[in-house]
């Protein structure tokens, strides 16, 4: 089971971080992550 954690940025970003992210949906949740115009993993 995963965690998502998310803090929001002074520069209108979301950060983010992924624990426990593995596996094929892993490795697609952190693409689609790491390809949105909002958010910073």
């Amino acid at each position: 089971m995963g965690c998502i954690v998310i803090q929001v940025g002074n520069s209108g970003t979301l950060r983010t971080g992924i624990i426990g992210a593995s596996g094929y949906t892993g490795v697609e949740l952190l693409r689609l992550l790491a390809s949105h115009p909002v958010l910073d993993v």
